[in-house]
This record gives structure tokens, C-alpha cells and sequence, in this order.
């Protein structure tokens, strides 16, 4: 059908990006090599040094330890829930394509767009576990108005316009992790640690929701995440006040 051209022309559309990338002039360097040992290429290391590098850092670091754990159930939380949203909306709430299509793409939009300025400001206020904290309240508020959505409509659009508003503090807070406790030292590691995790609730928590979506079908599903995501917020807050923050690394 029609949808199969649209799908592959957005595919290819998508991929175009890669030529412009590649049209990028570089800037090269001469180096002389002499008296350099020059290292040949080890696929092993290269695969199993991030891990490595990953595991030092949680072992050494404490404080982002507790965030990667906080940020792992509140991340666990929206992403369980996904393959419960299609069988909710269509046989619960028995949504058009027009009315998803205004929930997820405008009032998510609008919800990042609003609140950017003001999850920055209360970034420079706050610390990044009482920051997440209200991320992940934010997180568990949306399959609430999704329940809500069921009696009325209306309340779709207030559950994806806080959606938009958790992720703009979301993308805020994960993207600017590393750099808070880095400090002074090298970030990359910690961006590194962001990444690998992100992959792991990705390979291993939606296929957990698909698993639980026929035993207890997509309001458990949904209530699942919100439970994850209260739990998350929580630790956030039990650790911003228990916790020295931020912990700077003595290694």
C-alpha cells in the first residue's frame, strides 16, 4: 500500500543526511611517525574496552552510580510501555490518525518547546537528582492522563503535553550528566556509560512490555510504568538529600 512508499521514501530521505556528512571537508595534520610504535587495529579492544571503561567508572563513582540507577528505572518506565500504547489507542480509545497525529506530534511539541527555557533555569538552581526527580513525576503523570484519556478525549493531549514537557527536562538532564560529574576531568567516559545503558533498557524493557502485554494486558502494562517511574523519582529524592552531591572522583 501507499504507507509502504511513504515508510521507504522517509528511509531514504533519512540516509541523504549521510552525503552531506560525507561532503564535509576535513582538516588533516601531518604527523611524523618515527619512533612511534604504531598499534594495529583489535576488534576485541574495541569492543570490550567501553565495557571495561563503563564498569571502573560505576565501580569508582558513587554518585553517578545512584543517577545511572534512578535514570534506568524512570527510562524503564516509558519504555515498558510502549508496546501497550498502539492495542490502547486503537481498542480503548479508538483513536483516528488525525487525533494522534495532534496528541503525539503538536502537543509534545509544544510541551518541549515551552519548558526548555524553564528546565534550564532550574538546572542552575538544582542538582541533577532533585532535577530528575521531577522528570520522572512528569514521566508518570502521562499513562495517568492516558487512563484519563478513556472518559475524555481532551485529556490525550494534556497527557502528550507532558510528555513533551518531561523530555525536554529528560533530554537535558542525560545530555548534561556527564558534564556535571566530570567536572574538571574528561566527560567522555561518563557519556560513554549514558549510551551503553540507554542500549541496554532499550534491547531488554520493551520486549519485557510485549511479554507482559497478553497476561495483563495495556492498562497493566501502563500501570507498570508508572510505578517505575514513581520509584525512580523517589530514589532520585531519597538520594539528593542522603547523598554528598556531587562526589568528586578521587581516581
Amino acid at each position: 500500500g501507499v504507507w509502504e512508499w511513504l515508510f521507504s521514501f522517509a528511509a531514504g530521505f533519512g540516509i541523504l543526511s549521510s552525503l552531506f556528512l560525507i561532503s564535509i571537508p576535513m582538516q588533516y595534520t601531518s604527523i611524523s611517525c618515527s619512533g612511534i610504535r604504531q598499534q594495529k587495529f583489535n576488534i576485541k579492544q574495541k569492543i570490550f574496552k567501553p565495557w571495561q571503561q563503563v564498569w571502573q567508572l560505576i565501580a569508582r563513582r558513587r554518585d553517578f552510580t545512584i543517577f545511572q540507577i534512578g535514570f534506568m528505572l524512570g527510562g524503564s518506565g516509558l519504555m515498558i510501555m510502549q508496546p501497550a500504547l498502539p492495542q490502547f489507542f486503537v481498542d480503548i480509545l479508538h483513536l483516528s490518525f488525525t487525533e494522534m497525529g495532534v496528541a503525539i506530534a503538536l502537543c509534545k511539541g509544544i510541551g518541549v518547546a515551552l519548558t526548555s527555557p524553564l528546565w534550564t533555569r532550574l538546572f542552575r538552581r538544582s542538582n541533577i537528582f532533585q532535577l530528575s526527580a521531577l522528570v520522572t513525576i512528569f514521566a508518570a503523570f502521562f499513562p495517568i492522563f492516558l487512563f484519563a484519556s478513556s472518559f475524555h478525549i481532551s485529556l490525550l493531549y494534556f497527557a502528550y503535553a507532558f510528555y513533551g514537557i518531561m523530555q525536554a527536562g529528560s533530554e537535558l538532564s542525560w545530555h548534561m550528566s556527564g558534564l556535571v560529574f566530570a567536572q574538571e576531568s574528561d566527560s567522555s567516559t561518563f557519556s560513554i556509560t549514558n549510551v551503553l545503558t540507554v542500549g541496554m533498557r532499550g534491547c531488554i524493557v520493551p520486549a519485557l512490555g510485549s511479554l507482559l502485554l497478553p497476561f495483563i494486558q495495556p492498562l497493566g502494562v501502563l500501570l507498570s510504568g508508572v510505578l517505575l517511574c514513581l520509584l525512580a523519582s523517589g530514589y532520585f529524592l531519597f538520594n539528593s538529600r542522603s547523598s554528598t552531591f556531587p562526589e568528586k572522583s578521587r581516581g
